[in-house]
């Protein structure tokens, strides 16, 4: 037996722009206060890391328990465990290495984009700007690398200015949504 109900569904922006406020506040004091924020984001993954560490160990001692292959999850859970003791006791340390990773990753795209400039420069005359962005790229992981303290403040920093624009933007969403949407919505379910 299916259950109908009528009646009227209020439509509006008011979300969207309650929530682009709340982000453009948030992104306004990471970018104005960029070391505060950058410990709280580290206690907060710190915090995170702790709760997988638990996950991964009693995983791995469910798994045990019934004879399975408990290694991985235990050696995840012994990983995370010591990253968020990290991230507790040196919270440079738990930075350096996000900088780091994002740094390899970056020199990875450099060297990807370096391969595709140089294996097709021949047969399209565009790819010197691949070749360009490739060096660009090589360049930016190398500085981050030599600068990771810089490199974290200037990484949250751009979260802000992130968040920022992705609140304008769902302000100009709800705004718009409230110009065109209609108010009410009257649902009426079909006779079976």
């Amino acid at each position: 037996m299916v259950a109908y109900s009528t009646g009227n569904i209020r439509i509006g922006g008011g979300w969207f722009i309650m929530a682009g406020i709340c982000s453009i506040v948030v992104g306004g004091a990471v970018i104005l206060f960029p070391s505060t924020a950058l410990r709280i984001l580290l206690l907060a993954i710190g915090f995170f890391l702790l709760v997988m560490a638990v996950a991964g160990l009693a995983g791995a001692a469910i798994i045990a328990r019934y004879r399975g292959i408990w290694i991985v999850p235990a050696a995840f859970g012994v990983i995370a465990l010591m990253l968020s003791l990290m991230s507790f006791l040196d919270p440079g340390f738990l930075a350096s290495v996000i900088v780091i990773l994002v740094a390899i990753i970056v020199v990875i795209a450099g060297i990807i984009a370096l391969f595709v400039g140089f294996h097709f420069r021949n047969s399209r005359p565009s790819m010197a700007g691949a070749i360009a962005t490739g060096i660009l790229l090589v360049i930016a992981g190398i500085l981050m690398i030599l600068y990771k303290g810089l490199t974290s403040i200037l990484m949250v920093q751009a979260l802000g200015v992130l968040l920022v624009l992705a609140g304008v933007i769902a302000v100009a969403t709800g705004i718009s949504h409230m110009k065109t949407a209609p108010r009410v919505i009257t649902i009426t379910p079909e006779k079976p």
